[in-house]
C-alpha cells in the first residue's frame, strides 16, 4: 500500500478524533480542576465497558451469526457495517452500561486490558497540578476512544466478509502479522493490536497537548 493511501484511510478516522477532542474541552469547561481528571477517566471506562459488553456480537461478525446479520439488515459496505456497531453501542451504552456503571467501577476489575486502579496515581497527581500526568488522562481517553472506532471498523469489515487478519489491514491500512497463537478472540487482544497499529498511528498525525493553565 502507498503512503498515500494509507495515510488517506488515517484521514478517515480524523472526524472521530475531532469528537473525541471536543468532549474533552467541553469537559475542561464543565468541571472544576479537582472534578476534570476523574471525569475523564470514568468516561474513558463508560466507554470500554460498553465496548465490552457489546464484545460477543463484534467477535461474532466473523461468524455465520455475523453473515445473517450482515444480509438481514442489507449492510453490503463498511459505512453501513461500521454505523450498526456504532448505533449498537449507543444502546448499550443508555441500556446496560449507565444503569450498572457505579458497581463497574466500584468492582475494579480489568476490562479491554485496563483497569480503574491503573489511573489513581494520575488522578491525584492532576488534582494536585501536575500536568504531565493530566496530559497522559486526556491522552489516555483520546486513544482507547479511537481503539474502540478501530474495533467497530474492524468488526464491520467482518461482517461484509473479511476475516479477523484482513481485517486489522483493512481497519488500519497496514499489512500486520498476527502470530498465530493470537486468535484476536478477546477485546484485551484487539484493544492491543488495533490501538498501536491503528489509534496510536492517528494520534501521531493529529494530536497536539493542550495549554494547562
Amino acid at each position: 500500500m502507498s503512503k498515500e493511501l494509507w495515510l488517506k484511510i488515517l484521514d478517515s478516522y480524523k472526524s472521530h478524533f475531532e469528537t473525541a477532542w471536543t468532549e474533552i474541552l467541553t469537559w475542561r469547561k464543565r468541571y472544576s480542576s479537582e472534578e476534570y481528571p476523574q471525569k475523564v477517566v470514568i468516561n474513558l471506562f463508560y466507554g470500554r465497558y460498553t465496548v465490552n459488553y457489546l464484545w460477543q456480537e463484534l467477535n461474532e461478525a466473523f461468524t455465520e451469526e455475523g453473515k445473517k446479520v450482515s444480509a438481514k439488515l442489507q449492510l453490503t459496505d463498511i459505512t453501513k457495517a461500521q454505523n450498526y456497531f456504532v448505533d449498537r453501542c449507543r444502546t448499550v451504552k443508555l441500556t446496560k452500561t449507565h444503569p450498572n456503571l457505579h458497581h463497574l467501577l466500584n468492582q475494579g476489575g480489568k476490562v479491554g486490558g485496563i483497569q480503574l486502579s491503573d489511573y489513581t496515581n494520575l488522578i491525584n497527581e492532576s488534582i494536585q497540578g501536575n500536568h504531565k500526568s493530566l496530559e497522559e488522562i486526556e491522552f489516555r481517553y483520546l486513544y482507547y476512544t479511537l481503539t474502540d472506532i478501530f474495533v467497530f471498523r474492524w468488526a464491520g469489515l467482518g461482517l461484509i466478509g473479511f476475516d479477523k487478519v484482513k481485517a486489522v489491514g483493512g481497519a488500519t491500512g497496514l499489512l500486520i502479522k498476527i502470530d498465530e497463537q493470537h486468535k484476536l478472540d478477546t477485546y484485551d487482544e484487539i484493544t492491543t493490536v488495533l490501538g498501536v497499529h491503528g489509534a496510536a498511528k492517528v494520534l501521531n498525525r493529529f494530536y497536539a497537548p493542550l495549554q494547562t493553565s
